[in-house]
C-alpha cells in the first residue's frame, strides 16, 4: 500500500507500484455584459455552458449558479496530475466569448472562470 497523501509529490512510488490520479477542476461561467473579462459584482452568472474537456460522458454543463466540477482521469499519475491538462468550455449559442475558451491548468481542483456576453439581435 503506497500513501497517496502529501508524500506522494515528495517521494515517488517505487516503479512496481501502480498508481491512478486524477486532474479535477471547478468551472464557473457569468455572462460578462461590460465585456472587461473580469466578473462584476452585478453580472449574472450564466448556467448550461457545456465543458468540452476534460470529456465526460454523459456531457457535463455548469448548473444554475454558473458552476461545475470536473475531472480527467490519469492512470499511472502519482502527483501534479493536472500539468499539461487544460479546460476548455464551448460557446453558448447566441453568446461570444470574453475569455480565453481553453484554460491551462496551474493546479490541481482550482475554479477557472470563462466570460461570455450575449450577441445583439
Amino acid at each position: 500500500f503506497f500513501d497517496m497523501g502529501v508524500s506522494a509529490c515528495i517521494i515517488p512510488p517505487p516503479p512496481h507500484v501502480m498508481v491512478d490520479g486524477i486532474a479535477s477542476a471547478k468551472v464557473f461561467t457569468w455572462n460578462d455584459v461590460n465585456e472587461n473579462g473580469a466578473v462584476d459584482e452585478d453580472e449574472p452568472v450564466l448556467p448550461n455552458v457545456e465543458i468540452v474537456y476534460p470529456f465526460a460522458s454523459p456531457k457535463k454543463y455548469t448548473n444554475n449558479y454558473g458552476n461545475v466540477q470536473t475531472a480527467h482521469f490519469k492512470p499511472g499519475c502519482a502527483c501534479k496530475c493536472w500539468e499539461q491538462e487544460y479546460v476548455e468550455v464551448a460557446t453558448p449559442k447566441g453568446y461570444r466569448a470574453t475569455t480565453p475558451l481553453r484554460k491551462e491548468m496551474i493546479g490541481d481542483n482550482l475554479t477557472y472562470m470563462f466570460g461570455f456576453v450575449k450577441l445583439n439581435p
